[in-house]
């Protein structure tokens, strides 16, 4: 069951409870969880950091935010296995940039089709994404969760669940690199920027525009950074 919080990184204790929940079925497939309200007073913590929780179990498929619904425990049995597999090859340094390169592949056609088909709600969805990392690393955090929505909000404009699904897997298994990544002084103000530079494409309806500052914004862990970017950051 579930018992108040008392780690510092409260987000992640919570992930980690209602993680335990559903893989040992106390929470079985397709069952729906309690509400934020109900969750919060059960943790004895803040709704914010459920909601930020949630966010994370989704990106990893534990469970499917319905808007207007509730929250749903996911079929994990074929994923589970292919998460397993995918960790144990990133224990090698080699298949991390192989799984990086894996994105590039397919992420700047996502913002290409993205800037066709995102509604304006989508939109709003993204720009209010940006504005929470911008206020979580002004707060001294690394925004990499907030990071992974961005992300997948793109995903979720293109409107393929097949897609969703795939991308959803390759971004929790980035989640730890990238967070390495932004460690690095500098990049994680230039992360923040591509992600404006995308989404201005994505407003401006050019797939182009938005295909092109994906691929830069990926690319970005080949650059060195830049010293007074990194002065400004730190």
């Amino acid at each position: 069951m579930l018992t108040p919080i008392q780690k510092t990184k409260v987000y992640e204790a919570i992930v980690e409870q209602i993680k335990a929940n559903i893989e040992d079925g106390v929470w079985p497939e397709g069952m729906q969880l309690p509400s934020e309200r109900e969750l919060a007073e059960q943790l004895n913590i803040g709704r914010p950091s459920v909601r930020e929780a949630l966010r994370v179990l989704e990106v990893m498929s534990y469970i499917e935010i319905r808007p207007g619904q509730g929250t749903f425990v996911t079929e994990r049995s074929a994923q589970s296995q292919q998460i397993q597999l995918l960790e144990s090859m990133l224990q090698e340094d080699n298949h991390v940039v192989e799984l990086l390169e894996v994105r590039e592949f397919f992420e700047p056609q996502i913002a290409l089709i993205a800037a066709q088909s995102a509604t304006e709600d989508d939109i709003k969805h993204m720009e209010s994404i940006v504005e929470r990392m911008e206020a979580v690393v002004a707060d001294g955090g690394t925004g990499v969760d907030e990071n992974i929505e961005f992300h997948l909000a793109l995903t979720k404009a293109v409107g393929n669940r097949v897609l969703l699904q795939i991308h959803q897997l390759l971004l929790y298994l980035s989640r730890d690199p990238v967070e390495d990544f932004f460690q690095v002084p500098g990049r994680l103000v230039r992360s923040l920027e591509g992600h404006r530079e995308i989404l201005e494409a994505i407003k401006e309806r050019n797939p182009q525009k938005a295909q092109r500052r994906m691929l830069e914004h990926l690319r970005t862990r080949f650059a060195v950074p830049d010293p007074q970017q990194a002065e400004t950051e730190s």
